[in-house]
């Protein structure tokens, strides 16, 4: 392709990336909107700060398994259980954290701009894996804060300290994530070699 035509299609991609990025950020601005089906196929969610979304939350953590056998989940059944749990871990992130709803979006978005900035298949998977990380941190970080605030929401030094390197530990992955992102943008453009 040349390079005319991939110039193009990365101003056509972030001018469409730049305003599905606003449309999730006046989501998050709003409060209680339902996200737009054609951008979301995963059905109308409702902001975590509704009450009827903390209801319906609280609802099915007490629905939950009361008991889980640990002994018994081996082989096929262990393999299930893992991918239902994972995505349960996922969906909760999704309707929990918005940190988390602002990354996934940004990776959506960043993805045609991953195929259209790099020049081979090993630059492209680069690029997704380490938008990938900032995810993978974000979820730690996640789970670190629901342990801390599972053990008390009283003000405790130690319980804050945890939740700070939970928070450096996401800004130095998105450091990675821009300046990675940034020296292959800056290199399609020549800026760089």
């Amino acid at each position: 392709v040349s390079r005319s035509i991939r110039i193009g299609f990365l101003c056509f991609s972030l001018s469409v990336s730049m305003n599905t990025w606003g449309q999730v950020l006046m989501f998050q601005d709003t409060g209680c909107l339902a996200l737009s089906q054609t951008l979301w196929q995963f059905g109308p969610h409702r902001h975590p700060a509704c009450p009827s979304a903390m209801e319906n939350q609280s609802q099915k953590l007490a629905d939950a398994e009361p008991f889980f056998d640990k002994g018994k989940n081996t082989g096929l059944r262990h393999l299930i259980n893992a991918i239902r749990f994972s995505i349960r871990g996922v969906r909760s992130a999704w309707h929990r954290e918005s940190a988390f709803r602002q990354e996934v979006s940004l990776l959506i978005v960043l993805l045609p701009v991953a195929y259209i900035i790099s020049k081979t298949i090993l630059e492209f998977i680069a690029l997704i894996v380490v938008a990938l990380l900032v995810l993978i941190v974000e979820l730690l970080n996640s789970a670190v804060e629901a342990v801390v605030d599972r053990a008390g929401l009283e003000h405790n030094e130690l319980a804050g300290l945890a939740k700070d390197y939970g928070s450096a530990a996401v800004m130095i992955s998105l450091c990675v994530a821009a300046l990675t992102w940034g020296s292959m943008v800056l290199r399609f453009f020549g800026l760089f070699d």
